[in-house]
């Protein structure tokens, strides 16, 4: 899900929702959401899907640290000077 999708569905408790198994670790979510407003004839109804899928974390190496930087300024150390 996109981040922006993400920030309209942080509002659990406004959405129905349908669950769909599609494989052993991935489900279809349709989001289902009405609203009425005083220009519209009746309530509306907006439907957003997203996919989740989830794995198992095979294998984890941290990065090396990065090394201390350079107190001297490039131009100083271009130069030589302390």
């Amino acid at each position: 899900m996109s981040r922006a999708a993400g920030s309209r569905l942080s509002r659990a408790e406004e959405y129905g929702h349908l669950v769909f198994p599609t494989s052993e670790t991935s489900r279809l979510l349709e989001l289902t959401s009405e609203s009425w407003y005083s220009d519209w004839d009746g309530p509306r109804t907006f439907t957003r899907y997203a996919r989740l899928t989830v794995a198992e974390l095979a294998i984890s190496k941290e990065p090396p640290p990065a090394p201390p930087a350079s107190k001297k300024g490039v131009l100083r150390r271009a130069l030589g000077r302390d």
